[in-house]
């Protein structure tokens, strides 16, 4: 089977979906036999029940094969565009799918005090952990460093805490990079 974008082929999309109808979607999805992924967090309320905080508020993401199967993607009520240039949907990167899996997955197991001082907005590589192999950038947070999975063509990024003592510096940004600011936590 082959993936990502050839004709014919399975590739991932961004379904720009109305507001706070993300699970319907996906639930949508799933009955057309089609895979779906609706990246969120499950919160409790203190008045009880659970809120789905989604990780990308007005996306979700399909798994399809465009010649065959986009007349049921824009058919689904909720579904307002497949997400691309113009009038050509963007196929989005398995890998980068699977990266923010990954973080969605594990994102209640990595969070840890953190031990080491770095710049905001140094790429990183997370060493060891459950996270290990994923680049980021660094943000900090109430002394907690983050890093960040990005998904580049939403211009929005998944974000998981992690020790600071799991992550390898990739690269800086330039000393000329203006809100960049060293911090030891």
């Amino acid at each position: 089977m082959c993936r990502d974008g050839a004709e014919g082929c399975l590739s991932w999309y961004a379904l720009h979906v109305r507001s706070n109808c993300e699970p319907i979607v996906e639930q949508t999805l799933a009955l057309e036999g089609l895979p779906g992924f609706f990246p969120h967090q499950e919160i409790k309320r203190s008045r009880g029940g659970i809120w789905l905080r989604p990780y990308f508020p007005g996306y979700v993401f399909a798994d399809a094969d465009l010649v065959c199967h986009r007349r049921a993607l824009v058919s689904i009520p909720q579904v307002l565009r497949i997400v691309g240039v113009g009038d050509e949907p963007a196929v989005i990167p398995s890998d980068e799918i699977a990266a923010v899996r990954t973080v969605v997955d594990v994102a209640e197991l990595v969070k840890a005090a953190p031990a080491k001082a770095y710049l905001e907005g140094d790429q990183v590589v997370v060493k060891c952990g459950p996270l290990r192999g994923i680049t980021g950038t660094v943000v900090y947070l109430k002394n907690a460093t983050r890093i960040l999975v990005a998904v580049s063509m939403l211009g929005q990024a998944v974000s998981a805490e992690v020790d600071a003592s799991w992550l390898c510096l990739s690269s800086r940004p330039s000393a000329n990079f203006t809100s960049a600011k060293s911090r030891v936590i």
